[in-house]
This record gives C-alpha cells, structure tokens and sequence, in this order.
C-alpha cells in the first residue's frame, strides 16, 4: 500500500502542524455543540444515528476539511510519495 510521508524535519513542519492544530480547535467545539443539540433534540438518538447527521454538522465539516486541503496544498512540498 502506498501513501505519502512527510518530512517532519522540514522547518515549516511545526507551522503547518500548528495551522492544523488550530483549524481542528475551530472546529471540533462547533462539531460538537452540534452534535450536542441533537442529542438533546433526539432522545434515543444511540438509535437514530442518522438524525445525528444534520445538515448543519455536514456543513462544518464539509468547511474543515475544504479548509484542511487547501493547507494540505498550501504545504504539499512537505510530502513525498512513499516508495512501494
């Protein structure tokens, strides 16, 4: 199976770890508050796990994780494919 590595000793390493950290920080609360409210809307929701997937949850994460791979890009030169 092939995948890609990341030089972790690459100076920008730690900036684009941080950028990372912080975009999941922004998000993951919102995420959960989310999540949260429908629990709380859903009271068997262990059951109803589709409720769980309302739209407004769908789009914060559709959010993260256009804004994960635009850093993804932004920082491609820290990865490498990986030899098979």
């Amino acid at each position: 199976m092939s995948g890609k590595s990341v030089n972790r000793t690459h100076p920008d390493y730690t900036i684009y770890i941080e950028k990372c950290r912080a975009l999941h920080r922004k998000y993951q609360p919102l995420i959960e508050a989310e999540e949260a409210r429908q629990k709380a809307a859903v009271p068997n929701w262990r059951t109803c796990l589709d409720a769980l997937e309302t739209i407004e949850r769908r789009r914060l994460e559709v959010q993260h994780n256009t804004e994960l791979k635009k850093l993804q890009q932004e920082y491609a030169y820290l990865f490498t494919e990986e030899e098979p």
